[in-house]
């Protein structure tokens, strides 16, 4: 367990450290077929929605991700973990 809780805390927010991708094919191998994400708004993205996104972000030249303004304010804290199947799990 303490390897997951390392891991995820590393690469959260998932989509917006690009050592980890910046492309479709690395956020596709990054999640699986039924991910979704809920925003701080409560919106809802499916995995196409949310993988589109930050795709989009990085075709910004300027954009760099958890090191970009004002990304780079960003404080992932508090995290909640469920295990729900061998080594799948859910984190709020």
């Amino acid at each position: 367990m303490d390897d997951f809780v390392y891991e995820f805390r590393r690469r959260e927010p998932l989509f917006h450290h690009p050592e980890f991708g910046r492309t479709q094919q690395d956020f596709e191998k990054l999640t699986h077929e039924y991910f979704y994400q809920i925003d701080a708004f409560g919106n809802f993205y499916n995995r196409e929605q949310s993988i589109t996104m930050a795709v989009n972000l990085y075709e910004d030249p300027k954009y760099c991700g958890i090191y970009s303004w004002p990304a780079d304010s960003w404080e992932a804290k508090d995290f909640s973990w469920y295990t729900i199947a061998h080594n799948t799990y859910i984190v709020t």
